[in-house]
């Protein structure tokens, strides 16, 4: 009996690390590391949270834009479309380096949802950027059980 109690608790230990880093990946490295986990299932847990949370908000956001757009309807501006036009190259730099700025501090600095949102508004029109932003998650995930296994967590 207490084999099975043992066994429940630490299976709620990492369903709730997966669950904080499928929202807030930066909070889940020190909850992993006081639940008392080594270097791979702190990895794990984080790179299994952080790409389910991902992928769960960028569909999510997918739909939700989609029924924003059908109830309003974007009205045509014509001062928005000289200033575009204007300083088309600043915008195409700007939405370059984006994504590059997204991928490596988006799942840390901001939350997860909000990278998902941002990348879905923004990027979706990118081939491979669901696979770009799992890597970017998992590297973190790594990187995060190295600074556990450490005590350097943040």
């Amino acid at each position: 009996m207490l084999f099975i109690l043992g066994l429940a608790n630490s299976i709620f230990e990492y369903l709730y690390v997966i669950a904080i880093s499928s929202y807030r990946f930066i909070f889940a490295g020190p909850a992993a590391l006081a639940s008392g986990f080594n270097y791979w299932e702190i990895s794990i847990c984080l790179a299994i949270g952080g790409v389910f949370g991902f992928l769960i908000f960028y569909f999510f956001f997918d739909i939700i834009i989609l029924l924003f757009r059908k109830i309003f309807s974007p009205k045509a501006h014509k001062n928005r479309l000289k200033w575009l036009i204007k300083n088309r190259r600043i915008i195409l730099t700007a939405h370059r380096a984006g994504l590059f700025f997204l991928l490596f501090v988006g799942p840390v600095v901001l939350s997860i949802p909000l990278t998902a949102f941002i990348a879905q508004r923004w990027y979706n029109k990118r081939k491979h950027i669901i696979v770009y932003f799992c890597i970017s998650v998992v590297g973190w995930a790594l990187i995060f059980g190295v600074l556990a296994r450490f005590n350097l967590v943040l």
